[in-house]
């Protein structure tokens, strides 16, 4: 008991019976939280995140460029300024570690990597994505299936009935101007953290076709890719590094564009001075 000036009034030390129970029961939620395994980050919400970011090979940088050129056959190719072959070379080098002693796997798919810049004429604005079809003057299966079922029909009803019959490809004469008989798809993707950075990897042909064959494609398909350059933008600057690659291995090989494409000539011996003068 407290006396005041007045009259006579209690002061409680303790919590009142309603704010006790309150009390024990935020102490024993605590207690058990401890005893609890902590959450776990759900997986599968973070892989629908990681699938929207690109995480993927980026251009050639400028640091890249100040590299000293090897001096040695064998080197760590991350510490040298990157090594440009002649498509048939890169195509023998493939068919070594493809050969029979090896890999035993001598008519494996032989992969362009293209490299571009999405750069527009404004600043703010980057070239979208784009798709298309490319016919080689050199066809090649590119499953392991030979036969192939392709429907032509004119009404909706047949071509969902052929397809679910084994077809493989329905339609009507689009089919055919598509060139599914011959042709290969391939569609660009870009960065989302580099909006100016994007790529595309189509099959080119298999190790086991002629050289000329395969250098052939590989001017096919990046007279075809050159084509959708974003409008207004100069000549030789869409497709900024052309690799060659062949799984299972990673081996990669840069290939010049200007082998195959003239106007890429000057834009290449550009840069080589603009990186002079700045050295």
């Amino acid at each position: 008991m407290v006396l005041t000036v007045e009259g006579t009034s209690q002061v409680r030390s303790y919590a009142s019976q309603k704010h006790q129970k309150l009390i024990l029961a935020a102490q024993k939620r605590n207690r058990q939280r401890k005893l609890e395994k902590p959450p776990e980050k759900d997986k599968l919400s973070w892989m629908k995140k990681s699938k929207k970011l690109l995480i993927g090979p980026r251009r050639e940088t400028y640091e890249d460029r100040q590299k000293e050129p090897p001096v040695d056959d064998v080197f760590y190719t991350d510490k040298y300024m990157p090594t440009v072959y002649p498509a048939a070379e890169a195509i023998a080098m493939h068919r070594e570690t493809h050969h029979p002693t090896v890999l035993d796997d001598a008519d494996a798919l032989l992969y362009a990597f293209v490299e571009l810049s999405l750069k527009t004429k404004k600043k703010t604005k980057f070239r979208e994505d784009f798709s298309g079809t490319v016919l080689y003057n050199h066809p090649f299966t590119t499953t392991k299936r030979e036969k192939r079922i392709i429907a032509l029909c004119k009404s909706t009803d047949v071509a969902t009935a052929s397809l679910a019959a084994g077809a493989e490809v329905a339609g009507g004469t689009t089919v055919v101007k598509r060139g599914f008989f011959r042709g290969v798809d391939f569609a660009s993707k870009s960065d989302q953290q580099e909006l100016d950075y994007g790529f595309v990897e189509v099959p080119v042909g298999r190790l086991n076709m002629e050289t000329e064959q395969l250098t052939d494609n590989i001017k096919t398909l990046l007279t075809e890719i050159d084509g959708f350059k974003p409008k207004g933008t100069n000549p030789g600057t869409f497709i900024t590094k052309v690799e060659l690659r062949c799984p299972p291995t990673t081996e990669k090989f840069i290939i010049a564009c200007s082998e195959f494409l003239d106007h890429y000539d000057d834009a290449e011996e550009g840069e080589e001075d603009e990186v002079q003068l700045k050295q």
